[in-house]
């Protein structure tokens, strides 16, 4: 009797719903307990705000000088554009993120890349999803040996290009020594998203915001090992 009903036309569908209900149990299962996707966390921007070229455009070139005395101790940086973005440190290529239709994120240690004296966070951000507006989202730390953390955000006191203009003496428009002066300051963006858009990460920004020290406790082992991808 059952095996005329699986046979049949209705036996067949209930089989066919019973099995597909049973592969998609087997791979949640094994996304949980044998092979769970790295943990995912969204970075907090604070005081930061989105920033943009006064004319709307498809590219965008963005520039912030900070001045640092004293030896760094420890430093991050954590950005979010639109669609796409490449990251310099001093000139130095840190990271390149990109996914259409988004809010691309991510976070950076950049302590061995800063030094004493004057330094420049710079960064392209290329819109895909065009028509639309390029746009950028920096919230930053730095200390010294002497100081306490510092930060640093996306603000209307940024220069931003359309182009990487003001090249002057075959400087790159992510070089320290490039002056910018010339440059216009960004526009901050109007900000009316009622829930965040923007792409979480993998790397827990805890890591990053607590200090090393040289004696872990046993708890603060744990969370290192939980907190790696």
């Amino acid at each position: 009797m059952r095996l005329r009903f699986l046979t049949s036309r209705d036996g067949s569908l209930a089989g066919a719903l019973v099995l597909a209900c049973g592969l998609l149990l087997a791979f949640f299962a094994c996304r949980t307990f044998v092979d769970p996707l790295p943990r995912q966390h969204r970075l907090d921007f604070g005081p930061a705000r989105w920033i943009e070229n006064a004319e709307p455009s498809a590219s965008g070139y963005f520039r912030k000088i900070i001045y640092i005395s004293g030896n760094i101790d420890r430093a991050w940086v954590q950005v979010s554009a639109t669609d796409r973005f490449f990251l310099y440190v001093n000139g130095v290529p840190v990271d390149e993120n990109f996914f259409s239709n988004t809010r691309v994120s991510g976070i950076y240690d950049i302590k061995h890349l800063l030094t004493s004296g004057r330094n420049v966070i710079a960064i392209r951000s290329r819109r895909i999803s065009y028509p639309g507006n390029c746009q950028i989202l920096v919230r930053g730390f730095y200390s010294t040996e002497s100081s306490p953390l510092t930060g640093f955000q996306s603000d209307s006191t940024w220069k931003v290009s359309t182009t990487p203009d003001g090249v002057v003496g075959s400087q790159k428009w992510n070089d320290t020594v490039l002056d910018d002066a010339l440059w216009a300051n960004a526009h901050e963006a109007a900000h009316t998203e009622r829930f965040s858009t923007i792409l979480p990460v993998d790397t827990d920004p805890l890591l990053f915001e607590t200090r090393p020290s040289a004696a872990l406790s046993f708890l603060e082992q744990i969370l290192v090992l939980v907190c790696l991808p």
